[in-house]
């Protein structure tokens, strides 16, 4: 009997990778703009992993508008937020969601009309 759960454990496991769609896709802002930034990664399988903080950059006199974060994680999906106050990305994982994941960051961004590099001086 041991076995045999054991095995129908391997199995699913494998199912679920192959056989299945397992990208969650996040969106905040108005999907206006050109792509300003764009960055991909994998997020590990330890605690110290639970947490991914991703700073997103645009050039000056750019304000993001719309930012799509898409995650693969086979087994449940994170919690993503967007913090405007300080442009970051945040991947949020519960304690008991350990396994390795994936994830695109991509954002979009208009210039400020009231800037100009000539503000720089």
């Amino acid at each position: 009997m041991k076995w045999s759960l054991v095995y129908f454990l391997f199995v699913y496991n494998v199912y679920t990778a192959i056989c299945s769609d397992t990208t969650d896709v996040f969106e905040f802002g108005t999907n206006v703009g050109h792509i300003s930034f764009n960055v991909a990664g994998t997020i590990g399988n330890s605690q110290q992993d639970k947490l991914t903080r991703i700073p997103i950059t645009v050039g000056y006199c750019m304000k993001i508008t719309y930012v799509r974060v898409e995650v693969d994680n086979k087994h449940a999906p994170p919690v993503v937020a967007m913090d405007y106050n300080v442009n970051t990305i945040t991947i949020k994982y519960r304690w008991h969601q350990i396994s390795t994941s994936t994830y695109i960051v991509t954002a979009k961004a208009v210039p400020i009309p009231s800037c100009s590099s000539s503000n720089l001086t």
